[in-house]
C-alpha cells in the first residue's frame, strides 16, 4: 500500500456541503474545501457553505478536518475458514449491518472500502464465532473519508 491519499469529489456524499472559500484560513486543512476544488469542471450546482456560516473565513462551524484513514477492501475470504453452521448467521448479521444485501455484496466483493471503524466491526462478527486467525483484507488505500451527518 502506497502512502498517497485518494480523494475525489465522487467521494463526497449527495447532500454534503464543499466550500469554495479560498481565502479562509483553515482552507488548507478543510475536507469540504479540497471536494470544493475537485468539483467537475461541468458541474453547474452542489451543495454549499454559505459566508453566514459561523466563523466563515476563519475556522466554520463546517470546518472537516483532512484525516486519512486506512480503508479496506474485500473478505469474501474470510468466509473461507468459516464453518457451514457458522456462515448464515455471520452473513445475516453483516447484511443488516451494512443495510441491506445490495450493500453487503459491496463490501464482500471490495467494490466500496470499509472504514476502520467498518473493519473492527467486520471482524469483530467473526471473532464472536471463535474466527479470530483471519487474512488481511484484500487491499488497502489510504483515503480520506466523509460519512454523513
Amino acid at each position: 500500500m502506497d502512502n498517497e491519499v485518494k480523494f475525489g469529489f465522487e467521494d463526497t456524499p449527495t447532500r454534503w456541503a464543499v466550500c469554495f472559500n479560498g481565502e479562509c484560513q483553515a482552507a488548507e486543512q478543510c475536507l469540504r474545501h479540497l471536494a470544493a476544488t475537485l468539483a467537475p469542471k461541468d458541474a453547474t450546482q452542489t451543495m454549499c457553505v454559505t459566508p453566514l456560516a459561523e466563523g466563515y473565513g476563519e475556522r466554520c462551524e463546517l470546518f472537516w478536518q483532512r484525516r486519512a484513514e486506512r480503508v479496506a477492501y474485500g473478505f469474501g475470504h474470510f468466509f473461507d475458514v468459516v464453518l457451514k453452521d457458522d456462515y448464515t448467521s455471520i452473513r445475516k448479521q453483516l447484511t443488516s449491518y451494512f443495510h441491506g444485501s445490495r450493500q453487503y455484496y459491496w463490501y464482500l466483493r471490495g467494490e466500496r472500502g470499509l472504514t476502520e471503524e467498518q473493519q473492527r466491526y467486520v471482524r469483530g462478527v467473526f471473532a464472536d464465532r471463535g474466527y479470530t486467525d483471519l487474512p488481511d483484507f484484500e487491499r488497502y488505500e489510504n483515503r480520506y473519508v466523509v460519512r454523513s451527518l
